[in-house]
């Protein structure tokens, strides 16, 4: 027995059990307080909620949201990518309540973070740097305030996914093996279907990263690779981007009606002490963040000062796109990078310059990795003060996310989350949600069909099919009390008929005078479907190389077992 790869095989189990102890510590006050309140809690446990009881129909991706907005529904789901949803409704099932299911998900957010973290910090550093890398993460204080304060849930889980990104992209600029490939394609597909404004961080962060670190001895197997994982990942979550893509227009969300004010990336930069105004300083928590920035610094700085110092002649080639990235991501944060926000516009859709916190957190993480083994070497030197001084730095970072983000944040207790959560399956939700012929005047009336002449009996009423029939009256148009999108379809007495919005944004469906049957339903277009079925032929490809894979591993282990080498 290779007893070498043994004992490397336990002491690999055991950092992630140390990992698992640390991201269930960090959670710990989630168990044990309640779920943290913030901001977008509503628009996530709304959108969770209706995917939920979709998959409870037995459909996988729902089209529109029906409970919400009193019923009259929405179209967010259509917009917002869906895969932290699923693993939210995962939990859900297994824990059989929102509230445990929800400590559970944040829990395995932090855990799924701080894995990518220590397999990236593998590619350079040993089993303890790494370990000291993962820890890190999990209290850096930005990615604990994404759920412990903001409850950006979404956003906490795409910077779950981005180190697994980098991971990938590191070993393909090494060499270039089908598993990265793969692997790349895999987690590019999950950080797209998770968060938009991180799909568009991590993929310019990710192509700064593949510049910087590329090989001029393997340019010709690298780039193809990277560009062929890149279009993978792209069908693969071709499903959600099709009809996000194809239509923006349609729903207030791209309209610049929430680009403005408090959503303007003007005036949400981090330093910009100098460049707002006193009260959009203090009013947008704008301190805050530059607080957050100033002790991720003290985490991470010692450390990257200390490798540096140390190491730079060994490991220069490594961190050449780390610091080039860590660069790029302070300066673009800062006012200082007002004309390239001006330039283009799909970097002004993040809104907040500030979420570049996200990646500045994950590359701190790698530094403090980095520097682990110089720092403890340095407490047995003359040089043990500054030692002393770096760990000081270190522990106050960490002291400012105990007692700053997660101590004073709102929990919810379960008496409190759970009422609230089934109010907010039929609540009111955001109108940028909403589509963009809808009004808030449509609730005054609540009815599902409201006519003037003749009486209404609904047959059937589900997400995107309903029935219902109107006795005989005379020729005028039936108000539907769900807002109007251009899929939704209409036949009276089998004829297909055009539909149209009301000034209020509900359906109207013209019938004539006669008795009418009335058929109401939600008709993706083809182009939709096709997108579905690549997307679906991908993933199985995905799943079906990682049964290989896993199959192979399998065949090593009980051969190596077997003949005992």
């Amino acid at each position: 027995m290779n007893l070498l790869n043994e004992t490397g095989g336990y002491r690999r189990a055991l950092d992630l059990l140390m990992i698992l102890a640390a991201a269930v510590v960090v959670t710990l006050p989630i168990f044990l307080f309640g779920i943290p309140s913030g901001n977008d809690l509503p628009q996530h446990y709304q959108f969770a909620q209706t995917f939920y009881s979709s998959l409870q129909h037995g459909v996988l991706y729902p089209s529109w949201a029906d409970a919400t907005n009193f019923g009259f529904g929405d179209v967010g789901i259509r917009f917002y990518p869906p895969f932290s949803y699923y693993v939210m409704c995962l939990f859900r099932w297994v824990a059989g309540n929102w509230y445990t299911g929800s400590a559970l998900t944040f829990c395995f957010w932090f855990l799924t973070g701080a894995y990518g973290i220590y397999y990236w910090s593998r590619e350079w550093f040993d089993a303890s740097s790494s370990l000291a890398g993962a820890i890190a993460y999990l209290v850096m204080p930005y990615h604990v305030n994404q759920i412990y304060n903001a409850f950006l849930y979404a956003e906490f889980a795409a910077s779950a996914i981005l180190p697994f990104c980098f991971l990938f992209v590191t070993r393909i600029c090494r060499g270039t093996a089908f598993r990265d490939v793969v692997g790349l394609a895999v987690s590019y597909s999950f950080l797209l279907l998770t968060n938009l404004p991180m799909a568009v961080i991590g993929s310019g962060s990710l192509l700064i990263y593949a510049l910087c670190s590329l090989r001029k001895t393997s340019l010709s197997r690298s780039i193809p690779a990277l560009a062929f994982s890149a279009f993978l990942g792209l069908l693969a979550s071709g499903f959600y981007l099709a009809r996000m893509i194809t239509e923006l227009g349609r729903v207030r969300l791209g309209s610049g009606e929430f680009f403005t004010d408090a959503y303007d990336f003007h005036s949400n930069f981090l330093l910009s002490f100098l460049y707002v105004s006193a009260d959009v300083y203090v009013e947008r928590s704008l301190w805050f963040s530059d607080l957050m920035l100033t002790m991720t610094f003290a985490i991470f700085v010692p450390s990257a000062i200390l490798y540096y110092r140390r190491k730079r002649a060994d490991d220069g080639f490594p961190f050449i796109g780390t610091i080039v990235l860590l660069a790029f991501a302070l300066l673009i944060a800062m006012p200082i990078s007002l004309p390239i926000w001006e330039a283009f516009g799909t970097l002004q859709k993040i809104q907040f310059p500030w979420r570049w916190l996200a990646v500045i957190s994950i590359l701190a993480s790698i530094f403090v990795a980095a520097g682990f083994r110089p720092l403890v070497a340095m407490f047995g030197t003359k040089a043990r003060p500054f030692a002393l001084a770096a760990g000081g730095l270190m522990l106050a970072g960490i002291v400012f996310t105990a007692t700053q983000i997660i101590r004073p944040a709102l929990y919810l207790p379960l008496n409190v989350f759970a009422p609230k959560v089934d109010d907010l399956r039929t609540s009111e939700s955001c109108e940028c949600l909403w589509p963009v012929w809808s009004k808030k005047v449509a609730f005054v009336n609540k009815e599902n069909v409201s006519v003037q002449y003749g009486e209404v009996e609904v047959e059937s009423w589900r997400a995107t099919e309903r029935m219902f029939k109107i006795s005989s009256g005379r020729e005028q148009e039936a108000r539907i009390g769900t807002f109007y999108y251009p899929h939704w379809r209409a036949s009276v007495n089998e004829t297909v008929v055009d539909v149209k919005p009301a000034n209020d944004g509900t359906i109207l469906v013209p019938v004539g005078g006669d008795a009418a049957s009335v058929r109401l339903w939600f008709e993706e277009p083809t182009y939709l479907w096709v997108a579905v079925y690549v997307s679906t032929v991908v993933w199985v490809f995905f799943a079906a190389y990682l049964l290989l894979i896993l199959g192979g591993k399998y065949s090593r282990w009980k051969t190596t077992a077997t003949t005992g080498d």
